[in-house]
């Protein structure tokens, strides 16, 4: 309903994601694994990673590395 009433320059805001909330939202998403049980069960949940998101994780290349 209140749509009608806002001017055509703000209503355009209106569906804009603020880029600082997205990138907080996806670092509090991301799995903090602190052995192999949880790095198991967080690929299980993200089925693939790459190389620069597992590096970007300090934990994560030595957990990988041993699972082999």
């Amino acid at each position: 309903m209140s749509r009608r009433y806002a001017d055509a320059d703000s209503a355009d805001d209106l569906g804009r994601l603020d880029p600082a909330a997205i990138a907080a939202v996806r670092d509090e998403a991301w799995p903090r694994v602190r052995d192999a049980d949880e790095m198991h069960e967080a690929l299980m949940g993200l089925g693939a990673v790459t190389a620069t998101e597992a590096i970007a994780n300090p934990a994560w290349p030595g957990l990988l590395q041993r699972s082999r």
